[in-house]
């Protein structure tokens, strides 16, 4: 069904929550199984063969063939020129599999996996070329394909893929989410993009990469980039502009979360150009970034920097409306800035930090966009310039923040605290400013402003600054007290006799990170004590506890680590057992929760454990561990009927 591009939840997308909720009925209802047969490939096997564990094929090409709907292919150790490329489909109900060795995928060695069809599951395997999910037609696409626990040499490809995941992958190149097979211009967009696809729990290092390391064009959608590790490194012979770190071109509703990016260089551009960490162009919109870490140059030291709204728009397009930077932690050598108008953005919880450039530069016009409870921080620049016209369709608001410029100097030197192209026109207070030094002979809170080619000022009620603006007039100097304020080490989170505990609007605290006693929050979430096996069938179980908090029982977890194992599962071996593939949903401390975890094998004892883990990275301990066998069929009937008529 075609995606639209109405700023809407699409048709599409409401039409798979549906299916997922029928889909999770059938599976609690006891929906039978499928026929199915599993067959066997080896090194030393012959496709003139039955394909059974005793008479198994040769190639994968056979297994290709053969393979229908709920069969699986079992692969063995050894090397196979062929990749896996099935020519039928599976079904909701009864998917092909190709399973290798998910403890050591690198010793089932294939092409590559090459996917046109709905229903298809991969494990445990290596490819040499990659990995693509491609749409050619509606009778040939890829739809809610699985690809997990393999080790990808080459590039990960969704081009036109729709509800389908790749996750606890090592990918050594670039991963694209684009139109059928690299924006080739299908007569219909909103068929051939990619939409609802997950990214998950991988390790993508693309080295010295030309090109984009992470892209999202063409229409792509509801796709979520989730608690992944990227890296690599940008390289004088890409020639600037030719290589992204993360990259977004008309790309709507997407969400990227507890992602980490590190990015070094092997040199320095020259000509006052720097490297491209993260771009956002055209009509990207309504974007989410959250809990995401940038790095940049942090090792290296060479000039890498981002663009929250990149320039090269069409003309006419809407461009960068909506997005919403929350919790994020910035560092980069180079500087972060909007090219183009930046509106309607919420930047929040937030912290950025520059080494040579303001932590963030509004080079271009900001309309509607809220600066909220964040740190900005610069060893060289002001903490944060503007240069942009934030009176331009006004409703700007920038409160509750820190600036912190390493140093400052005189005015004429335009080196404040904040630099600030235009006075009026938005609402700015309740910000705390600081700087460690001054030049000789300057009063550092005397610097605190410059704005619309005037004078430096200090900020808080009867300055010259809160005076002509309006704004301000709650705002202080005062040394915010970070945890550790060393450039390669920064930690903004604040200490006892912090200028910033109590400053935000409300008595709250003014930055990125709230006042913990000591600096560091070291209560984890409270230990879940009420895992509970509800149900148990042949192939699945339903577990339910109470939500922990994020300083035990107060607050909201950051996330969990739910598991599953075959054997008695304690603190110790807790982190051997095997995760689930899907991470269960965040609710406040002290709400029920539930999940469904299936696959699980008939006749077959299981032991659960829980643990949670907060914003800081306290981990809970681990929760108590409920156990039970599986049944050897469904004994689960359907539900009664109580609306017959």
């Amino acid at each position: 069904m075609p995606v639209k591009h109405d700023h809407q939840p699409s048709v599409f997308a409401l039409n798979v929550s549906r299916r997922v909720l029928l889909s999770l009925a059938c599976l609690l209802l006891g929906a039978g199984p499928v026929a199915a047969a599993t067959y066997y490939v080896t090194t030393g096997g012959s496709d003139t063969n039955a394909g059974t564990q005793a008479a198994p094929w040769r190639t994968l090409a056979k297994a290709n063939a053969t393979l229908v709907a709920g069969d699986a292919c079992v692969i063995a150790a050894g090397t196979y020129s062929d990749p896996i490329s099935p020519a039928a489909g599976g079904s909701a109900g009864a998917r092909i599999s190709y399973v290798g060795n998910l403890a050591s995928p690198t010793s089932v060695v294939v092409a590559s996996i090459s996917i046109n069809r709905a229903y298809i599951t991969v494990k445990g395997v290596r490819t040499t070329s990659g990995c693509q999910l491609y749409y050619t037609s509606e009778s040939a696409k890829p739809v809610r394909d699985s690809i997990a626990y393999c080790n990808i040499a080459g590039n990960l490809d969704f081009w036109g893929a729709k509800n389908c995941s790749v996750s606890r992958c090592t990918i050594n190149g670039t991963v694209s989410f684009v139109m059928d097979r690299g924006f080739a211009g299908n007569p219909d967009p909103w068929t051939a993009n990619s939409a609802v696809d997950t990214l998950r729990y991988n390790t993508i290092n693309a080295g010295a990469w030309r090109g984009k390391l992470l892209q999202l064009r063409g229409y792509t959608q509801y796709c979520v980039i989730d608690s992944n590790r990227f890296s690599g490194t940008f390289t004088v012979a890409n020639g600037g502009d030719s290589a992204y770190g993360r990259y977004l071109y008309n790309s709507y509703y997407n969400t990227f979360r507890d992602n980490s990016w590190r990015f070094e260089a092997d040199g320095e551009l020259g000509g006052g150009g720097e490297f491209t960490a993260f771009a956002m162009r055209d009509s990207s919109s309504y974007n989410l970034f959250e809990r995401d870490t940038m790095l940049c140059g942090v090792q290296s030291g060479f000039t890498i920097g981002g663009r929250l709204c990149n320039s090269g728009s069409a003309p006419g397009q809407n461009l960068c409306v909506g997005n919403r930077w929350n919790r994020c932690f910035y560092q980069t050598t180079g500087w972060v800035a909007n090219l183009e108008l930046l509106n309607g953005a919420i930047i929040e919880n937030s912290f950025f930090a520059s080494s040579n450039n303001p932590g963030l530069w509004l080079l271009s016009n900001v309309q509607n966009t809220t600066i909220r409870n964040c740190t900005f921080y610069s060893l060289r620049s002001p903490a944060i310039q503007v240069d942009g016209d934030l009176r331009v369709g006004g409703a700007n608001q920038i409160y509750n923040n820190i600036f912190y410029a390493d140093s400052v100097a005189a005015c004429f030197s335009k080196r404040p605290v904040m630099f600030q192209g235009y006075g009026t026109g938005f609402s700015e207070d309740y910000n705390v400013f600081h700087s460690r030094a001054a030049t000789a002979g300057v009063t550092a809170s005397s610097q605190a402003v410059y704005w619309a080619s005037s004078a430096c000022s200090p900020v808080g009620a009867g300055t010259a600054w809160a005076s002509t603006s309006g704004n301000d007039i709650h705002s202080k100097w005062g040394a915010p007290l970070f945890n550790d304020d060393r450039w390669a080490t920064f930690d903004p989170r604040l200490r006892a006799g912090s200028a910033a505990i109590g400053a935000a609007q409300g008595g709250g605290d003014a930055g990125a990170y709230p006042f913990v006693p000591g600096g560091v929050d070291v209560t984890p979430p409270a230990a879940v004590t009420n895992l509970t096996l509800v149900q148990l069938s042949n192939d699945y179980a339903l577990l339910s506890w109470t939500a922990p908090g994020d300083n035990g029982m107060t607050g909201t977890v950051a996330a969990y680590d739910l598991r599953y194992s075959t054997q008695p599962v304690n603190a110790a071996n807790f982190a051997a057992a095997t995760q689930v593939p899907t991470v269960p949903a965040i609710l406040p401390a002290g709400s029920s929760q539930s999940y469904v975890m299936t696959g699980l094998t008939a006749s077959t004892t299981y032991y659960f454990a829980l643990k949670a883990r907060d914003e800081a990275g306290n981990w809970s301990s681990i929760s108590n561990v409920p156990t039970g066998v599986t049944t050897a069929t469904d004994v689960v009937p359907p539900a009664r009927i109580t609306d017959f008529r």
